[in-house]
């Protein structure tokens, strides 16, 4: 059975989305696998593409599109492995995005959610080997001062494969979603 997750892309100008996906380039040994975004439903199987898209459509159609603003590096230690990650994380719409995560991890979600590892929303811009370094491209990241505004009104419902993830399906935040 496939791997399935569940990410946003977020609307970014071209200059921020460059910006993002050359500190990934630098730092992510996994940019090649997805473009920038923020995963909602981390990967997982035993459930059909088409189910989860339906339930996904189910919990895109009671939101509406949000703002988001990524203004600070932040490091976190990988629960399941010995990397430490680089994440930009949202200050403006941190709270939206973890409201779609816990909504989308209710109903044929819910046995999946982890509850040993704490959700943070963010795009993935490093992994390291070393957390020092980590350390040091946030605070290289941090001291640049960014503002990234941005918007979230999509979800991708995508198979998690190798060379790349494939989109499966695009939903709108907001919109009876019948297609």
């Amino acid at each position: 059975m496939q791997t399935l997750c569940v990410v946003a892309y977020p609307e970014l100008a071209p200059a921020d989305r460059d910006w993002i996906e050359g500190l990934r380039r630098r730092h992510d040994p996994n940019y090649r696998l997805v473009d920038a975004h923020l995963t909602l439903v981390f990967p997982f199987a035993g459930l059909e593409p088409e189910a989860l898209a339906g339930h996904v459509g189910a919990v895109a159609a009671a939101g509406a599109p949000f703002a988001i603003a990524l203004r600070c590096a932040l490091i976190v230690r990988d629960a399941l492995s010995e990397l430490t990650h680089l994440f930009l994380v949202p200050d403006a719409g941190f709270s939206r995005v973890v409201l779609l995560h816990d909504a989308l991890y209710r109903g044929v979600l819910a046995s999946r959610l982890r509850l040993d590892v704490p959700y943070i929303p963010h795009i993935t811009v490093g992994a390291f080997a070393d957390p020092q370094a980590a350390r040091e491209a946030a605070d290289e990241i941090n001291r640049a001062g960014p503002d990234i505004a941005g918007t979230v009104a999509r979800l991708s419902v995508v198979a998690v494969e190798s060379p790349r993830v494939r989109p499966l399906r695009e939903i709108a935040l907001g919109l009876a979603n019948d297609e």
